[in-house]
């Protein structure tokens, strides 16, 4: 593996096993909290981090194959990646925690994999995500250095979410609709 991913990939490791601990540490009925202000529980933002890995994966397949400019899940238009995003999250509705760890743990091991197979010329490869404009309006782009070194925060930014929906208290309403169910 190049040196410089090498270096990404365990600043993105370091990051994951923070991550990891926490959610070690996550009693289980707090799976499907939710931060305030935030739309995903506990269980999307893992799920998230497994499926947005599988995308990069899939980019970098297409770099090292040739391609120099590539887009993000192969989308170019924002409601498409919109569309995708949220149908990736659907399919981990009801899982189990260690479940959507595992993908999670699986999808960082798929994505190393695909680290190791890039060249230097690979990593002056375009990359565009749907929906991201430049000042004129035009697609913005960032080489693919840059857009890997962005990827190694993306694991704490998801942290501090599930940070925040631990300490928040459940809805009340929620928690006597649950009672209600659970009979």
């Amino acid at each position: 593996m190049l040196p410089e991913l090498r270096v990404l990939l365990e600043r993105a490791e370091a990051r994951r096993a923070s991550l990891d601990g926490l959610l070690d540490a996550l009693p289980a009925d707090y799976w499907g909290r939710v931060a305030a202000g935030e739309a995903w529980s506990i269980q999307d933002q893992v799920a998230h981090l497994a499926g947005s890995e599988a995308l990069i994966g899939a980019m970098l397949r297409e770099v090292a194959g040739g391609a120099m400019r590539v887009w993000v899940g192969g989308i170019e238009h924002p409601q498409g990646l919109i569309e995708m995003r949220e149908r990736a999250l659907d399919v981990w509705k009801g899982a189990s925690v260690d479940t959507v760890r595992k993908a999670a743990a699986g999808s960082r091991q798929a994505l190393a994999e695909c680290l190791a197979a890039l060249v230097h010329r690979h990593l002056d490869a375009t990359v565009h995500v749907a929906g991201a404009m430049d000042r004129w309006g035009g697609p913005l782009a960032w080489p693919l250095r840059e857009y890997l070194a962005t990827w190694t925060a993306h694991d704490p930014e998801h942290e501090a979410s599930i940070r925040s929906a631990m300490t928040t208290p459940p809805d009340l309403s929620t928690v006597a609709l649950t009672q209600r169910l659970r009979g």
